[in-house]
């Protein structure tokens, strides 16, 4: 594996996308921006209750942020509502237990409903995930998984989704 540096975004190089229909790539990607709008409102009354909620029990900024590795093995931004305490994050190996010893009260409340996802429709919007496809994994991660699983590589080939097959199966592990 040969990993290119290209300014602040980190590629692998050989990885391909699968060849798929113009007419399929413009649909899914129309979808993809009409769901992301439709709910950009709710995003948007979730992030202001839970800014107001957010100082007592979920002390801290109100958004995560964590590099992913993206379609083509590019490095983009994830957003979502913080669920764990400030300083965590990309601390247990691709293989660790959740740490729960970190997740803040709401960030439990949240994680459950699955609501601190939310704002990666900013991600769909701005072209790095889709509302299909499989979970992003944070880069360390995601070089781990490069070097050790087979056909990894082939998802990278697509652009990642908000909710992945594994995570809908086996939860938040």
């Amino acid at each position: 594996m040969s990993i290119d540096f290209v300014g602040s975004q980190t590629t692998f190089s050989g990885i391909a996308a699968p060849r798929v229909s113009l007419t399929f790539s413009v649909a899914k990607r129309f979808m993809d921006v009409a769901v992301s709008l439709a709910l950009l409102p709710l995003v948007a009354v979730c992030a202001v209750l839970f800014l107001v909620m957010n100082p007592i029990p979920n002390r801290g900024r109100l958004f995560f942020r964590q590099i992913r590795m993206g379609r083509g093995g590019r490095a983009f931004v994830v957003y979502k509502f913080r669920s764990i305490k400030p300083g965590h994050g990309e601390i247990s190996g691709p293989y660790g237990p959740v740490e729960t010893s970190c997740i803040t009260p709401l960030g439990r409340a949240l994680r459950r409903s699955r609501i601190d996802e939310l704002p990666q429709v900013i991600n769909v919007l701005l072209g790095n995930m889709s509302l299909i496809g499989p979970r992003p994994d944070c880069i360390h991660h995601a070089r781990f998984y490069l070097r050790d699983v087979p056909d990894y590589r082939a998802q990278l080939g697509v652009r990642p989704e908000i909710r992945g097959y594994a995570q809908t199966e086996v939860g938040y592990a």
